[in-house]
């Protein structure tokens, strides 16, 4: 089930590119926290996703649904930030499976415990 997650964010990485044409203080961007969720589950991505969808409402804004110019740079602001972000997972993920890969290779197991 991560499999086409994963697949999908970094289909998304061909075609997206950057905000072109924006100053960067016509930027505005919001840091989503991840640390606390376990990006190998379906249950880390999906809240790491509700976070993003939050950001995204943030960083977008409203339409004003009597102007469609509105309506389409909302729509366009929002398909690209959620799609930027996906690479940015998708990066997490991968780097995440590298390092879990290694460590299987080295013939580790990684032993954790809480009190």
């Amino acid at each position: 089930m991560l499999r086409p997650l994963l697949l999908s964010a970094l289909g998304s990485l061909a075609a997206v590119s950057p905000p072109s044409g924006a100053r960067a203080e016509d930027v505005t961007t919001v840091k989503v926290p991840y640390a606390d969720l376990d990006l190998g589950t379906t249950a880390g991505l999906h809240t790491l996703d509700r976070r993003i969808g939050w950001a995204v409402s943030a960083v977008c804004g409203d339409a004003d649904i009597r102007d469609f110019e509105s309506i389409a740079s909302v729509k366009t602001c929002r398909e690209a930030a959620i799609a930027r972000s996906r690479i940015q997972i998708a990066a997490i993920v991968a780097d995440r499976q590298r390092q879990q890969a290694a460590r299987d290779q080295a013939g580790l197991i990684e032993v954790a415990g809480s009190h």
